[in-house]
């Protein structure tokens, strides 16, 4: 799941936060290699778009991104692991 300030990844329901529905994934911790923590890196800076200019913000290119990032994070982690893509919605219209 895009958003600022984050590595894109979320841990879901992690133990050691009981009140907490998610919480950041580290690349550190995912033992990520550089080239895909680069390219979730790059990913989240391009959310910044969305907030900065919104008209200019590709959100179909974005989540296009984000699915297949998730596709590369499952193929690094292996079957251990359970990944989900959370497309970002398009902004309510007032």
């Amino acid at each position: 799941m895009g958003d600022v300030h984050c590595t894109g990844i979320w841990e879901l329901n992690p133990p050691d936060f009981p009140d907490a529905p998610h919480i950041v994934a580290e690349f550190e911790d995912l033992h990520l290699p550089q080239e895909l923590a680069d390219k979730f890196t790059a990913w989240v800076e391009s959310y910044w778009l969305s907030i900065d200019n919104p008209k200019a913000f590709d959100l179909a290119e974005f989540n296009k991104t984000g699915r297949q990032l998730a596709k590369d994070l499952k193929a690094f982690l292996g079957n251990e692991y359970y990944v989900e893509f959370e497309a970002e919605a398009p902004p309510k219209k007032r």
